[in-house]
């Protein structure tokens, strides 16, 4: 009987309890880079715009802005097209949309700067899943802990990947190496 009352209470913790409140089974071996080698072409908060744009072709090599793993990927959303989400091993969470093509699949541990898709956003190219898209381009957002299913909370991913672009050095490493 308590096993099954155990049982019960972690089914329903589970349930309940909000993804952003699960263990990440990934370390931070890597820091912060940017998905796309490209120019911003609409910013974040432009016109209430929840993430940034980048200016690429259909095709471009999207990669992992930082250490995590693939928690969710959809194929026709109504927005975003073709889409997949990261959890990060800082607890934030990232969005890549308006692709043309995956390379990861659902529960994939990634590394920073690994290649898991490749642009799109065209809306004449048929096989994109290009949502609202107006043009070829990425779309990337960074949602905070707690706020994975709500882009109302979401953060400036230039300044996301400009606060962990460069590895922390612990005070003593520093001091003895520049010290």
């Amino acid at each position: 009987m308590r096993t099954k009352s155990i049982f019960v209470l972690i089914v329903m913790l589970l349930i309940f309890l909000p993804l952003s409140l699960y263990p990440i089974p990934v370390m931070c071996k890597h820091y912060a880079h940017s998905p796309v080698n490209a120019l911003v072409s609409q910013s974040f908060g432009h016109l209430g715009h929840v993430g940034v744009d980048y200016n690429v072709s259909v095709g471009t090599e999207v990669r992992a802005v930082m250490d995590g793993i693939v928690i969710r990927i959809e194929d026709k959303g109504l927005v975003y097209g073709r889409y997949l989400m990261l959890l990060h091993c800082d607890g934030y969470m990232s969005l890549y949309a308006h692709l043309s093509r995956l390379t990861v699949k659902f529960g994939d541990i990634v590394e920073s700067e690994d290649i898991i898709a490749y642009s799109g956003g065209d809306p004449k190219d048929e096989i994109d899943g290009d949502g609202w898209s107006s043009g070829a381009h990425l779309h990337f957002e960074v949602r905070i802990p707690g706020y994975f299913d709500n882009n109302l909370y979401n953060i400036d991913p230039v300044n996301y990947i400009e606060m962990r672009d460069a590895p922390d050095i612990p005070t003593y490493e520093r001091d003895k190496k520049y010290g």
